[in-house]
Formats: C-alpha cells, structure tokens, sequence
C-alpha cells in the first residue's frame, strides 16, 4: 500500500514540477484593438537590440492597417550622423497563438513580405485610452515602452516600470530613450530612472 501511494503521488505531481521548472514567458493581452492601436507611437525606453545600435534618440513607430488587413509599420529614428532614417515592415496576428496582441512583425521584402523571417511583436501592456504601450519578446531579449506623447508624467514611469517586473522583465537593461520632449542622461537606465523619481 505504501509503494501504491509513493506511485500514485510522483505520478500526478510530475506535471506540476514539470510546469514549475518551465521558462517563463511574459503574458500577453487577452485583447487588443488594433484599430485604436493604429497610430505614431514615440519611444520612450528599450532593450537595446543591434539592429537599433546607430539611433540615438526620437525613435518612432507608425502603425496603420491596409485594406489587405496587414499592419503597416515604419519605425523611424535620430541616427549618430545626423540624418534620420526609416525602415518599413509588416505585421499580422500570429495564428500560433490567435490573438491580435500576439503579432509577427518582418522587415524582409524580396518581391513579397518573407514571413518566415517575421520576429514576435507582444502587447503586454495598454492603457485605457490606448495612449501607453509595453511590447515584449517570448524570449525577453527584445522590449520597447511607447507612447503616444513625447513625454510621460512620474507615475507612469512608474507603473510602467511595475508592470514589466510583474511580467518577469528586469527593468535595469531597459534603457532610457531620449524623445523631442524628454532629454535623459546618458545610457541610465529604467530602473535607475525610477529610483530617482522617488
């Protein structure tokens, strides 16, 4: 009887170690409107990524839905030689996952947009009036806080900051990004941004 309840108990808890040793992914939202999504968004911080190494600031991304239902996307920014410079992709809903804040966003046009080089593009995070955004990663190498408004107000910053760590982010390798209307200090940090407002 002994050996039939040891059995009985490694059985059913396996699953559950199982699931607790998983990698943790950030969640996304259950819901997005990408109507009200549609619009120029202002950075205001990042996990620097290579393919943003020469920007330096006013970094932008515009969404607008084309009647094929694709998401047109052009991000935009400041680069160190003093031009400003754009790049254009497009997005769709990831129908992996079916919803409409889990996107896959691609860069590549060979004649056509090239999917199979689509990266994951998550919505964790809106606000009420759709005017604040956190956009995550499955893996946590990429993110991005955005806005509608060159600048944020304390509190949001730290709500923002909040919720990224509630989705398993470390905020100190977000770093702080520079709009028309927020000059930061060099490469500091979100963390350390918000421990300062305090």
């Amino acid at each position: 009887m002994p050996q039939f309840i040891t059995a009985f108990i490694l059985l059913f808890s396996a699953p559950l170690l199982l699931a607790m040793n998983a990698p943790r992914k950030p969640m996304p939202l259950p819901d997005l409107d990408l109507v009200k999504y549609q619009g120029l968004w202002h950075q205001h911080a990042t996990i620097p990524a290579s393919f943003q190494n020469n920007c330096i600031g006013n970094a932008t991304a515009e969404y607008s839905i084309l009647p094929d239902g694709l998401v047109k996307v052009v991000n935009s920014c400041d680069e160190k030689n003093g031009k400003r410079v754009s790049r254009e992709a497009r997005a769709r809903v990831n129908q992996d996952y079916g919803l409409n804040s889990t996107l896959e966003v691609t860069f590549v046009n060979f004649g056509g947009w090239i999917w199979e080089a689509a990266g994951d593009y998550w919505t964790l995070y809106i606000s009420k009036d759709y005017d604040i955004a956190i956009v995550g990663h499955p893996t946590y190498n990429y993110g991005w806080i955005l806005a509608k408004t060159e600048q944020l107000n304390p509190a949001d910053y730290k709500t923002l900051n909040d919720e990224l760590v509630s989705q398993g982010y470390d905020t100190c390798v977000f770093k702080m990004t520079d709009t028309p209307g927020m000059d930061f200090e060099d490469d500091i940090s979100m963390c350390d941004y918000v421990k300062g407002l305090q």
